[in-house]
């Protein structure tokens, strides 16, 4: 091992979180088993092999650039700082929660002077802004801030604090599914509905504890220093304008995140950095129709994704393919693994990207596509897959990056 380097691993869309009751005691993110399951739970059997992980909820809903804060908190220790510039711009309160910090030592030589970090579905794409914004911090926000006054994570220059960026069936270059739902004013109205149950239900002291929604910067939910009682419901007057301010725009807006349009924009000016090394792991469960669509093989997937296949392997429209012109070929987008193309959970497509083969020397800086498994989305949680399987390649990723030198 040549380093003991913590990893943080983190949930995708409408995901959750060690704390959040339903992860502690309902149904476990990685393992996808309910209680009674309790072996495949895969990080306590990874904690027994040595390894300091962290698991943190960042909420259901939330932006990449809202969670990019959260967890800079979540880690260092204080109270969230959404930026001066960010939370204007989109209507949401600036400060939020406060916490302890479970890493405040990260960046000091030592165990602790660089993490691993990895993201399932749209965790994924939040670990490559969550990378950016470390290289990188944001130009707006340094303009807009007295230097006082400045989160440290928008100064940038910390690059070099990540050991191993990893993705999971990430939404990297975005999903056609998200795409066709969310085109026209798709966005508007499905993230409308969400957010009108998440205020009716989100102020509720049981919900807060079972499934914490953390979408109090907008007023949608609330927050656990103000914890109500179970018989709480949200009045429309409380959430409504956080809803309406949610729901129009684009940029802070969760839905849209996962469009090939976002991905495209959202990627165009992030590079590796050169110092971290970059993994992209791809599945695939669905095969050929005879009109050219893909349908979902029931037999190799979880039901969930199952259901969901059936659109991402045939949403296609001529806008879609003047996204990406060099990869505008429909049959090159609809295999999926139910919720997310193939291609779209390789490696960014402007980024500087290697095939992955055993034995190859790696490299950082440069992004490395797994050989794409025979797999379902929730497969890489550990639902619709032996759970000797999951266990080898959860292990195998872990061995990988505390071998890698850095």
């Amino acid at each position: 091992m040549a380093n003991k380097y913590p990893t943080v691993i983190l949930h995708g869309f409408m995901g959750f979180g060690e704390g959040d009751w339903i992860n502690d005691y309902l149904l476990y993110y990685w393992g996808f088993k309910f209680p009674w399951n309790q072996k495949n739970k895969v990080l306590p059997y990874l904690k027994k092999k040595g390894y300091e992980i962290y698991n943190p909820p960042l909420g259901p809903w939330n932006s990449a650039w809202d969670r990019c804060c959260l967890l800079w908190a979540y880690l260092m220790g204080g109270t969230v700082d959404y930026g001066e510039a960010h939370s204007k711009k989109y209507g949401h309160a600036r400060f939020g929660r406060t916490y302890p910090g479970v890493l405040k030592d990260w960046g000091k030589p030592g165990n602790h002077e660089k993490i691993n970090i990895i993201g399932h579905s749209l965790g994924g794409s939040f670990v490559i802004a969550f990378s950016d914004m470390l290289m990188n911090g944001s130009a707006e926000e340094r303009a807009a801030t007295p230097e006082a006054e400045l989160s440290p994570l928008f100064k940038g220059g910390n690059g070099d604090l990540l050991h191993t960026v990893t993705t999971l069936a990430g939404v990297n270059n975005g999903t056609t599914m998200a795409s066709k739902l969310m085109e026209g004013q798709g966005y508007k109205k499905i993230m409308k509905a969400v957010c009108t149950g998440v205020g009716f239900i989100g102020r509720n002291g049981f919900v807060m504890r079972f499934w914490d929604q953390r979408l109090d910067q907008w007023g949608i939910s609330g927050d656990p220093a103000n914890m109500p009682g179970i018989n709480h419901f949200g009045k429309k007057a409380e959430y409504a304008a956080g809803a309406e301010a949610y729901s129009n725009c684009k940029e802070d807006n969760v839905g849209w995140e996962m469009t090939l349009e976002f991905m495209a924009e959202a990627n165009k000016n992030r590079k590796p950095n050169p110092n971290t090394y970059y993994f992209a792991y791809v599945g695939e469960a669905s095969k050929p129709k005879k009109n050219g669509n893909y349908k979902p093989i029931f037999k190799d997937m979880n039901f969930v994704p199952w259901g969901a296949g059936w659109l991402t392997g045939s949403a296609w429209s001529p806008d879609m393919a003047r996204v990406y012109p060099d990869h505008a070929d429909k049959k090159e987008w609809l295999p999926n693994d139910g919720f997310v193309n193939v291609i779209g959970q390789r490696a960014p497509f402007n980024a500087p990207q290697e095939e992955f083969e055993k034995g190859k020397e790696l490299k950082p800086g440069i992004w490395y596509n797994m050989p794409t498994a025979h797999q379902c989305h929730l497969s890489w949680n550990g639902a619709h897959i032996p759970h000797e399987q999951f266990f080898d390649y959860m292990e195998d990723m872990f061995d990988r990056n505390a071998s890698l030198p850095g």
